[in-house]
């Protein structure tokens, strides 16, 4: 397997992921976007360094995420470790709902399959696992969507809180 790891800066908060048997074309970051790629051999994602991020393990199933909704604190530093056990192919994109809503636009006029390498997303094959990393810097609600057609719409998100303390 393979890790692929993208540092940006989205709408005020840091996104390092890595996709463990994603869909990965070997597009490096967006311009505009800082990025270190590397791409070491492993066997399962790896942990973050002690302390520096809390590890959420997250569910994709054919028609949503579980957990449904986490609470994190400002200025928190979270791993969503994501394995797909259903029979589609699934997205985890990370963003306010504006950000959710103008990519479920962009993914419905995309003429071919859609990279997430360089956006703060990932795309997880069915039995695969793939991990975002997202430091929360700005409070309030955040959704992780899947935009895989008729997946959002359908409810395919997780709410994460933002709160202060």
């Amino acid at each position: 397997m393979r890790i692929r790891s993208v540092g940006a800066v989205l709408a005020g908060a840091t996104l390092t992921f890595a996709a463990y048997g994603a869909v990965d074309d070997g597009r490096s970051a967006a311009a505009g976007a800082s990025a270190a790629v590397s791409l070491p051999s492993v066997d399962a994602p790896p942990l973050a360094p002690e302390g520096t991020a809390r590890r959420v393990d997250v569910e994709m199933q054919d028609s949503d995420f579980s957990p449904t909704t986490v609470d994190v604190k400002l200025g928190e530093t979270v791993s969503f470790v994501f394995t797909n056990t259903g029979l589609l192919v699934h997205d985890a994109f990370i963003g306010d709902k504006a950000a959710q809503e103008q990519h479920e636009k962009e993914m419905r006029e995309a003429k071919e399959g859609h990279d997430h390498a360089h956006e703060g997303g990932i795309t997880v094959a069915p039995g695969q696992t793939g991990a975002l990393r997202y430091k929360f810097d700005q409070p309030g609600t955040f959704e992780i969507g899947c935009h895989q057609p008729r997946h959002y719409e359908a409810g395919m998100i997780m709410l994460i809180n933002v709160n202060l303390v």
